[in-house]
């Protein structure tokens, strides 16, 4: 983001924890942005990469939604 803050980022060397990435698309992921807050007016837009409701499943996901709905960081 050039006006917002990349709150969350993939580093140089992505770390495969879980899921399904292909050893051909990680470099892709390399210092690209997961979470992207943009101020808009008044308030905050929150970019995620993928839904982070998505069922519901990743308790570190659950955290970071709250704190984008609560906070807007």
């Amino acid at each position: 983001s050039t006006t917002g803050t990349n709150a969350v980022a993939f580093g140089e060397s992505p770390v495969r924890l879980s899921g399904f990435v292909w050893d051909d698309t990680l470099p892709l992921l390399k210092n690209t942005a997961y979470v992207v807050c943009e101020p808009t007016g008044a308030g905050q837009v929150v970019l995620f990469l993928n839904d982070p409701t998505e069922r519901y499943l990743y308790l570190g996901l659950r955290r970071m939604f709250l704190a984008a709905v609560l906070f807007g960081r």
